[in-house]
């Protein structure tokens, strides 16, 4: 990327995130902080981050508190976190600032491991939040090159954090009141609770997704390379309404998928065949242009996020209308469309239909395909 110039990436026109206002990016690093994100789910917000917070004011204390005081603020903690009284302070639009400035004077008195910690995590969440800050794009005009990379993802090493911070603040309570052990078995019996119950985690809600055979359905595209006997490298496929990955599982060569860092020539080759519709799209024109790793056959109508059996059988309805240029799908060496569904008038589109391939074991797919032959005229202007 670097040393090699005949290589240019797509990560080149990587601009889609980097679009936050001031107060988006700080938002965004609030929410990082009390919740985690779905790469790096967080479980600490109802219980652990109050509890370091708890153990950090013991720090305090330079001696070990009396039984009676101990009840009392034990007491008093529980009390707190059962009235929400916790997620309504760490839920304020100016809770961050007054965190950070609570930690550092923390720090100033007692240098203590759980506060660097703690600063560390909103270090960390400041800096997701600010890595897609419109503000960058002034420093991306000198350095063209640190536009290609996604500087958020230091936000992975927060669960680490979370667990050191859960570690030393149990040690902490341990050391400064009675009946410390008491709430270190509370606390992690609740935090366990959590962890199973979250329906981030829960994955009784999985039971209904389709299963890997049923998605992959080997069988069933075998079928298919059987039928068009020729070498799987001789020729390229495209996918409309099923995922690339099921074509590629199965060892058929493809133009669409999903391709974090590939040649920006061909990301432009690609873009002919779907710019009629990014042209009338605006969240596809973003996820294509600005983003650029689902190199997909986006169209009116065409979902690829199919996951329980459900999903598939309530989108049955023929595709119409479609935008794509053919033309250009055989330039690309694209000679066969396999669709999740029918389409209707394919001659207007250079498709000539060849078979549907129902599966009579275990697939899910209903597969149509269509043979891309040269095209002897193309039937609309494209850009």
């Amino acid at each position: 990327m670097f040393i090699e110039h005949g290589f240019i990436s797509n990560r080149t026109e990587y601009f889609s995130l980097v679009n936050k206002s001031f107060w988006e990016a700080y938002r965004n690093a609030h929410i990082e902080f009390i919740n985690g994100l779905p790469h790096a789910k967080g479980i600490h917000f109802k219980i652990l981050l109050p509890t370091s917070f708890f153990a950090l004011l013991l720090q305090l204390y330079p001696k070990k508190l009396s039984v009676r005081t101990s009840l009392i603020l034990l007491i008093l903690f529980f009390t707190l976190l059962y009235s929400d009284v916790f997620t309504y302070l760490f839920t304020q639009k100016f809770t961050m600032p007054v965190i950070t400035v609570f930690l550092l004077v923390i720090l100033y008195i007692k240098k203590d491991i759980l506060s660097i910690l703690l600063l560390s995590q909103i270090i960390i969440a400041y800096w997701f939040g600010f890595s897609f800050y419109q503000g960058w794009e002034v420093i991306f005009q000198f350095f063209p090159k640190m536009e290609m990379f996604n500087f958020s993802r230091f936000f992975f090493l927060s669960p680490f954090l979370w667990a050191l911070i859960a570690v030393y603040s149990l040690r902490s309570i341990l050391q400064k009141i009675h009946y410390g052990s008491l709430f270190a078995v509370l606390f992690m019996f609740i935090q366990f609770y959590i962890a199973v119950t979250e329906a981030f985690f829960n994955t009784s809600p999985k039971l209904y997704y389709l299963p890997f055979n049923k998605y992959y359905a080997s069988s069933q595209f075998k079928q298919i390379q059987n039928f068009i006997k020729k070498p799987l490298n001789s020729y390229r496929i495209v996918s409309l309404g099923i995922d690339p990955s099921v074509s590629l599982f199965n060892g058929f060569y493809t133009l669409d998928g999903y391709i974090v860092n590939y040649p920006l020539t061909y990301k432009h080759q690609f873009r002919k065949i779907i710019a009629t519709h990014l042209g009338k799209n605006a969240a596809h024109h973003k996820l294509f242009d600005g983003w650029g790793s689902k190199v997909y056959l986006f169209d009116n109508n065409v979902g690829y996020s199919y996951k329980t059996e459900q999903d598939i059988y309530i989108h049955t309805e023929p595709y119409t209308n479609l935008e794509l240029n053919t033309s250009q799908i055989y330039a690309m060496g694209g000679r066969y469309l396999l669709s999740s569904r029918k389409i209707l008038n394919e001659n207007l589109y250079d498709l000539y239909f060849e078979k549907v391939f129902i599966s009579k074991d275990d697939a899910i797919w209903k597969v149509w395909l269509y043979r891309i032959d040269k095209p002897k005229q193309q039937k609309k202007d494209y850009k």
